[in-house]
């Protein structure tokens, strides 16, 4: 009888999500297909720690298992973490393997979101595939780099705010996005504007309840052990020193040189062919500069510091992955998507978002201008900070896919059906912590 119970539980779970269960398959189908045109499990054993980065955070992690003295300040602690702990229990294919299961748990959970805030499983469906259909995502599970711990990351804060609702769900994302700041440091602003809107907001109830603080510092055990380290080892409370070293290696050495040689379009494409001589000149003098200067001399040259972010940004949205083999069909692909499409996709989406949020005002307290608002600054912040650097590829805004393919879709379909705003229930970020089911 228990058996049989068991088999009627199963049967019952199978045809409820018998859609899901069928999109895991066809997503599970196509990834190794993929794989399997770049080279099967040669490519992957053979790319896992094939770069600098990837080698960096194989030592740090080597580091956080005591072997090895290596610890790098312009690194964070959490991915060589996940490192350490897949080696050890599956060799050199456990970082593989779990990026394998990072990459589809974040897709079924775009699926979920999408679906609970919406209601519409065509729509939930089609974002599943839209995010399946990233090439370049499927090449990074392969690559021992941060990509697709911040794409599951993102889609899990994603969902979260989905369903915010009171003390748990708030502890939740912040811890999250905690452990995404230990990851991608530069999140550490959202995270500081989101804590500050939430002790402004609960001030009065921290006072009466000093256990909601203790909850909210627990939540940031990441970013606290991370400060940790730094200062152990570094002697700075700092995070990370990699916003810094970006700022003046990339954008501000490209903006020196686009001013001190004319302004015009033909320096900017000089600027990628300078001889590694002449790169180490400029990168040794930007080393030399103190940061506040830096920052002024880019104020000076308003004009010329956009034209040279535009540049960049728009290099980042039309590349393909840079571990593509530049003959591949793949990566012609990748880019001819990127340059035609998402690239104008983004632009056009950042646009709606704002005439979305003024349009719709009035529903500032209903769960899905919420949901589209927070949902937008995490999407657009990670896409237009990407402006700051270069000669990456798709690698600073790909793990943005996974907000792209919530944001867009629940975006256009709530601006649509203005009822949905009007029927889901209230959800305030900011509202009242303490507050929690049961």
């Amino acid at each position: 009888m228990i058996f049989n119970e068991y088999i009627d539980r199963f049967s019952l779970f199978i045809k409820k999500n018998r859609i899901l269960i069928a999109l895991i398959f066809l997503a599970t189908l196509f990834y190794f297909f993929i794989i399997d045109q770049l080279g099967g499990f040669s490519f992957i054993s053979s790319s896992l720690f094939s770069t600098g980065d990837s080698q960096e955070y194989l030592q740090y992690s080597r580091w956080i298992g005591g072997d090895g003295g290596y610890s790098n300040e312009g690194r964070t602690f959490f991915y060589p973490l996940l490192i350490l702990a897949s080696t050890k229990l599956a060799g050199s294919y456990g970082i593989w393997f779990l990026q394998f299961l990072l990459w589809l748990s974040a897709c079924i959970i775009i699926y979920i979101t999408v679906n609970k805030v919406t209601n519409n499983i065509s729509l939930a469906i089609i974002s599943f595939l839209l995010a399946i259909c990233n090439i370049s995502l499927v090449v990074y599970t392969a690559h021992a780099l941060t990509e697709i711990t911040a794409f599951f990351l993102l889609s899990l804060l994603s969902y979260l705010l989905s369903v915010s609702k009171g003390r748990p769900q708030k502890i939740s994302f912040i811890f999250c996005l905690s452990v995404l700041v230990a990851v991608k440091p530069q999140y550490l602003i959202i995270l500081s504007i989101f804590l500050l809107i939430i002790l402004l907001v609960n001030v009065h109830e921290i006072i009466r309840k000093p256990l909601i603080l203790l909850l909210v510092i627990l939540s940031l055990s990441p970013v606290i052990i991370q400060v940790g380290i730094n200062k152990i080892k570094h002697n700075t409370f700092s995070i990370t020193q990699i916003a810094d070293v970006t700022v003046r290696d990339y954008f501000y050495r490209k903006t020196k040189y686009f001013v001190e040689n004319n302004t015009s379009a033909e320096v900017l494409k000089e600027f990628e062919s300078l001889p590694e001589s002449e790169v180490q000149i400029q990168k040794k003098d930007a080393s030399q500069r103190d940061t506040k200067k830096i920052i002024l001399y880019l104020l000076k040259n308003p004009k010329q510091s956009m034209i040279v972010y535009w540049d960049n940004l728009m290099d980042n949205f039309r590349s393909g992955n840079p571990y593509i083999n530049n003959n591949h069909t793949l990566k012609k692909l990748s880019q001819n998507i990127n340059t035609n499409f998402i690239s104008k996709i983004h632009l056009v989406m950042f646009l709606f978002w704002i005439f979305f949020l003024s349009v719709r005002f009035s529903f500032f307290k209903t769960a899905g201008f919420q949901f589209i608002l927070w949902n937008g600054i995490l999407t657009f912040y990670l896409l237009f900070t990407s402006g700051i650097t270069f000669w990456t590829g798709d690698r600073i805004i790909v793990s943005a896919t996974s907000l792209c393919c919530i944001l867009y879709p629940c975006m256009v379909y709530l601006f649509i059906r203005k009822d949905q705003l009007q029927v889901t229930p209230k959800f305030e970020p900011t509202a009242s912590i303490h507050r929690y089911p049961g």
